[in-house]
C-alpha cells in the first residue's frame, strides 16, 4: 500500500458531504493511504498532499484495536477497584486496613500497565505520522519501546513481504506466550529461504486457529461451520503443508496452529526435561540442521614484515538429522464441549509427554530413528574410569573435573542421577565434614560448577561399565526442533468388543534431532571393571 503525506491541516470531505458523513481530518505530516475514498487526485495536484519518502511498513499494518480494548478493560477494572476502595476506607477502622493496602497495590499495577499501553499507542501514532524519534519523558519503557521498534524496522527493511507478514502475524497471536513469539520471530528472521515465514504466516493466522478448533471439536463435521475466512485459511494451510512436507498433508493430518505447536509452546522455561534446559537448542524448518565446528584455532607470534603463519583451523561440517516422534491422547465427547479450553489442555498434555519422551533419547539415544544421546554418544576418548572397580569415590570427582580440557571448563556443568547426587552429598572428609557441601544447595553446585539431576542416567555406582556422571560445556550438545507439527484427529475410538467408547483421539507427531557437536567438550565418569 502506498501513502501520501499532508502538507497542512485540512478537513477533506466536509464541503461535499452532509455534516454527519465521513470527514478526513489531517494535520501537517499525517500519512494517508493514496486510495482513501475521500482523497481526490486534484488534492494531490494542488499540493495538499505529496508522495511520501520511505515509511516503515510495520507502522501501517499495526492493528491497535486490541491495545485500545485492553486499555478500556483496565479502565473498567480500575473503576471497580476504586468503588471497592471507597467502601474499604469507610470500614478501615473495623479491620479493613489490609484490604485498603491490597486495593491500592492493584490500582498501582493497573496504572503501570496502562502507562505501557498508552506508550505503545503514542509510538504507533508518531510512526504513522512520520515522527519516529527518540522522545524523552515518554513514560516507563517508552524509549526502550521506540528503540525496539526502530530496530525491528531496520531488520525488516531487507526482508520479503512473506517475512514481514509472518512477523506481524506472530506479534498479533493472542494465544502465544512471549517466549513463543520471540522464538518464532527469531526463526523467521534467520531463515534465508522464507520457509519459516510461510509456515508462521499460515500457522499464526487467527482464522486458521479457530478453524482448527472446530475440527478438534468435531472432526467429521467441523468444516461445515467454517466461515469464509476460516475456509481460506484452512485451504492455505493445506497447500503450505504439502509444499513444505509438514506431516502427511493429503493423508488427513492438520498443521498445528502456531501457539499450540510443541516446538514453539514448549520452551526451556519450566521444562521437565533437564537436558533441554541446559543444552543448546536450535529451531529449523528443514529435515536437518548443518553447522560448522573446529577442533581449535592456532595462533603464532609474527615479527614485523614477516609472513603470518598458517593458523587456519581444521573445520568440519556435521549435520543433525531430525526424527519423527508421536504421541496419542484420547479424550471424551464431553471434553470437546469447549474447544478453546480443550485445545489448550491438549497442547499442555502433549508438550509434557513430548518432554518425557525426548528425555530418554537425549541421554541414551543411539541415533537410529531417534536423536543421539549425550551420554551414549561419547566414546573411549571422553571416558574417565573410576579409580577402583565397582566403586565410586570422592577422588573420582576430582579426576573427572581435571580430565575436561581447560577451554571448556568455564561453562562446564555436571550431570548425574539422584542416587549419584545423594552419594556426592554423603562424601565426608576425615574429620566428618562434608566434602562437597554445595551439592545440597538450591541450585546444586559441584566444584564451583552447576550440578543437574538427570533421572535417565545410570544410578548404581557399583555396576561395572555404568556411566554415572558427565561434565562438559552443554552448548556443544545441540537439540534441533523442526517447527511444523502435525495433528490428526481420530473421530471415534472403539473398545475391545468393537463398540464406540464415546471418545475421540488426537495423534500428534513432530520431528526432533540431537547430537554432540564437539565430543571433546565432555567427559563421562564410568565405573571401572575388574581386571
Amino acid at each position: 500500500m502506498k501513502f501520501v503525506r499532508a502538507t497542512g491541516t485540512y478537513r477533506v470531505g466536509s464541503h461535499a458531504v452532509p455534516s454527519d458523513g465521513p470527514v478526513l481530518s489531517v494535520r501537517a505530516g499525517d500519512l494517508v493511504p493514496d486510495d482513501h475514498p475521500l482523497l481526490e487526485d486534484s488534492l494531490i495536484s494542488r499540493g495538499w498532499f505529496v508522495e511520501t519518502e520511505d515509511v516503515p511498513e510495520w507502522t501501517m499494518d499495526i492493528d491497535d484495536t486490541l491495545i485500545r480494548d485492553n486499555l478500556q478493560d483496565l479502565e473498567d477494572r480500575r473503576d471497580a477497584i476504586l468503588r471497592d476502595l471507597h467502601q474499604a476506607q469507610l470500614t478501615r477502622s473495623a479491620g479493613g486496613g489490609e484490604r485498603v493496602d491490597n486495593l491500592n497495590k492493584a490500582i498501582t499495577n493497573i496504572d503501570r500497565e496502562r502507562t505501557k499501553l498508552e506508550t505503545k499507542l503514542r509510538l504507533i501514532e508518531r510512526a504513522r505520522n512520520g515522527q519516529i524519534a527518540m522522545d524523552s519523558g515518554s513514560g516507563p519503557d517508552g524509549d526502550a519501546e521506540i528503540r525496539e521498534r526502530e530496530g525491528r524496522t531496520h531488520r525488516t527493511a531487507s526482508m520479503s513481504d512473506d517475512q514481514r507478514t509472518a512477523l506481524r502475524m506472530i506479534e498479533g497471536d493472542r494465544f502465544a506466550s512471549d517466549q513463543a513469539k520471540e522464538l518464532g520471530t527469531t526463526v523467521v528472521e534467520r531463515d534465508p529461504h522464507g520457509l519459516a515465514a510461510r509456515w508462521a504466516r499460515t500457522a499464526a493466522d487467527p482464522a486458521y486457529a479457530t478453524a482448527f478448533a472446530k475440527l478438534v471439536a468435531d472432526p467429521e463435521r467441523g468444516h461445515l461451520e467454517f466461515s469464509s475466512d476460516e475456509q481460506r485459511a484452512f485451504a492455505r494451510a493445506r497447500h503450505e503443508q504439502r509444499a513444505m512436507a509438514i506431516g502427511s498433508g493429503s493423508a488427513g493430518g492438520f498443521m498445528v496452529p502456531f501457539a499450540l505447536d510443541p516446538a514453539i509452546a514448549l520452551t526451556n522455561d519450566g521444562s521437565i526435561n533437564p537436558i533441554r534446559e541446559v543444552a543448546r537448542t536450535v529451531t529449523t524448518i528443514g529435515s536437518q540442521w548443518a553447522g560448522v565446528t573446529s577442533a581449535g584455532v592456532t595462533s603464532s607470534w609474527t615479527a614485523e614484515g614477516d609472513e603470518v603463519g598458517d593458523n587456519s583451523p581444521p573445520l568440519a561440517q556435521p549435520d543433525i538429522a531430525v526424527h519423527k516422534a508421536s504421541t496419542f491422547v484420547p479424550f471424551s465427547f464431553e471434553a470437546e464441549g469447549d474447544a478453546v479450553d480443550l485445545l489448550a489442555e491438549l497442547s499442555r498434555i502433549m508438550a509434557d509427554q513430548k518432554a518425557i519422551h525426548e528425555a530418554e533419547a537425549f541421554v541414551n539415544g543411539d541415533g537410529s530413528g531417534k536423536p543421539h544421546g549425550l551420554v551414549a554418544r561419547l566414546g573411549a576418548g571422553q571416558t574417565v574410569p573410576t579409580a577402583t572397580a565397582g566403586t565410586f569415590a570422592a577422588d573420582d570427582v576430582y579426576k573427572l573435573s581435571e580430565a575436561l580440557p581447560a577451554r571448556f571448563r568455564p561453562n562446564a556443568r555436571y550431570l548425574g542421577s539422584l542416587p549419584i547426587l545423594n552419594a556426592l552429598d554423603q562424601f565426608e572428609t576425615g574429620n566428618g565434614a562434608k566434602k562437597f557441601p554445595s551439592v545440597a544447595n538450591d541450585p546444586a553446585v559441584l566444584l564451583r560448577r552447576p550440578l543437574h539431576e538427570v533421572s535417565e542416567m545410570a544410578d548404581d555406582p557399583t555396576v561395572e561399565g555404568a556411566n554415572i556422571m558427565v561434565v562438559g560445556d552443554l552448548s556443544n550438545y545441540i537439540i534441533v526442533d523442526r517447527i511444523g507439527s502435525t495433528m490428526e484427529m481420530v473421530p471415534h475410538l472403539f473398545g475391545e468388543e468393537g463398540r464406540p467408547t464415546g471418545q475421540r483421539g488426537a495423534l500428534l507427531w513432530w520431528r526432533v534431532g540431537a547430537d554432540v557437536f564437539v565430543p571433546n567438550a565432555f567427559r563421562r565418569l564410568q565405573v571401572a571393571a575388574a581386571g
